[in-house]
């Protein structure tokens, strides 16, 4: 008996497998949790299942849109996209994402007038939607169209004041698209918005990272200092802050500070050529002369590295021969006249004329 009533149990979950496979709505559900572990492959093979069992399942293809959004197949995002609104012919405010998400997709090909429609599109038939408009915003600021993007980004703000990053977004695009002083009244408007952004949400670490950006364009190396002291404590793994705020402190010739600062920033990131400049030049300002012709050694190491995976690059060789420089002066320092020449003169062949000057005054044979 005991046998028996174990077989039908079996086979009752066997038929329950089998319906499950042959039900759209069992099998989306499938998907949808492959999807939501980021198992793409998987939730992609379910999808298939449930449309070929279900070709009218408009959910299935919208999901299906989303996993090629992140496979970045964008061609069939906007395939499965297309045949989903076709299926729903009713607009419904369910759809606003996908809206967006389709914008997003053409921005991905570069296809930038039919991404601006798309938005366009959507808030013809929902004037209300703050999220079209800070993306649409985003877009138009892409587009060089600084003026039409504020416009969008102050009705997101008017629809929907409580949202943060549409407050930094509009900081960032009015200091980007004016010319802005200390005290004056764009100024202060950049500030009010950062400061609303934060107010909204006090632990973003990028609405800190732009703060301390636009402080620093500013002069105003007090607040860009607090901004990367907190962006330490917030994430105390990224080394941007350290950098940064490594910079300032040798500005300020607080030198053992600053090389602690880059230490910790090549720790996190040891790939970084100008963290190991920063620090060579504070080594070299100590009189620490043998590090800070380690440091201006890896520097040139790892500049070299980029400049071999980049054909004719000025910016970059002229950042090398700089720092040829600064490697020559610390050999001169320690003795090392014929060393130093030498860098003077690559300085001079990466076409730093500085190089010839130096040569000319240190290099008498």
């Amino acid at each position: 008996m005991k046998q028996q009533y174990y077989t039908i149990l079996l086979l009752l979950f066997v038929v329950f497998q089998v319906k499950a496979q042959e039900d759209p709505r069992e099998l989306f559900k499938f998907a949808k949790f492959k999807y939501d572990r980021s198992e793409y492959q998987e939730a992609l093979a379910y999808l298939d299942k449930t449309i070929k069992a279900d070709p009218a399942y408009s959910n299935a293809y919208l999901l299906r849109a989303e996993v090629y959004y992140e496979q970045e197949n964008y061609d069939k995002v906007i395939s499965d996209l297309d045949r989903a609104f076709e299926i729903e012919q009713t607009f419904s405010s369910f759809l606003n994402k996908y809206h967006i998400l389709k914008a997003k997709t053409y921005i991905q090909q570069n296809k930038l007038e039919d991404a601006e429609k798309t938005y366009e599109d959507l808030l013809a038939l929902e004037d209300y939607n703050s999220e079209a408009y800070f993306e649409l915003g985003n877009l138009q600021f892409l587009m060089d169209q600084p003026t039409e993007a504020l416009i969008s980004i102050n009705k997101a703000v008017k629809i929907d004041p409580k949202i943060a990053k549409f407050y930094a977004a509009r900081a960032y695009f009015t200091q980007k698209s004016y010319t802005i002083f200390p005290g004056d009244k764009r100024y202060k408007a950049v500030n009010d918005d950062f400061n609303l952004a934060l107010y909204l949400e006090p632990n973003n670490y990028e609405f800190y990272k732009l703060r301390s950006e636009f402080m620093r364009k500013m002069g105003q190396e007090v607040e860009a200092l607090n901004d990367y002291n907190k962006m330490i404590e917030l994430s105390p793994e990224e080394n941007f802050a350290y950098t940064e705020r490594g910079v300032l402190k040798m500005h300020e010739e607080k030198y053992i500070e600053a090389i602690e600062d880059f230490s910790s920033s090549i720790e996190l990131f040891p790939g970084d050529a100008d963290n190991f400049k920063y620090r060579g030049l504070c080594h070299h300002n100590l009189r620490e002369y043998y590090d800070a012709y380690n440091d201006f050694s890896k520097s040139i190491e790892l500049l070299n590295v980029e400049l071999s995976d980049v054909n004719e690059n000025e910016k970059l060789k002229s950042k090398i021969a700089q720092t040829y420089l600064m490697r020559g002066h610390s050999l001169f320092a320690m003795r090392k006249g014929s060393e130093a020449c030498r860098d003077f003169l690559k300085a001079l062949d990466m076409g730093e004329r500085k190089g010839l000057n130096y040569f000319r005054k240190y290099c008498r044979f």
